[in-house]
């Protein structure tokens, strides 16, 4: 429940960011690295096991801030 592993951070982009680039980056990311594709579950007795995934879906998302500042925006999504 906590976010002791939770390490947020906020970068500033200046230009153009080309969205479709950005998610075939963290795509191959996610495919190179074993702990990307990482989960934790309970097995039938109850005792946690690490699941490793050949593929995981991961799809870039968005969001307007609207009315927020950015730090605003990032404390929300914390």
């Amino acid at each position: 429940g906590g976010t002791g592993y939770n390490m947020p951070a906020v970068l500033e982009l200046e230009g153009k960011l080309d969205l479709e680039r950005m998610e075939t980056v963290f795509k191959q990311l996610i495919k190179r690295h074993e702990s990307l594709r990482t989960s934790f579950e309970q097995d039938a007795g109850g005792e946690p096991v690490q699941r490793i995934y050949d593929e995981v879906p991961f799809t870039l998302q968005t969001a307007a801030l609207g009315e927020q500042t950015e730090q605003e925006a990032a404390s929300a999504f914390i």
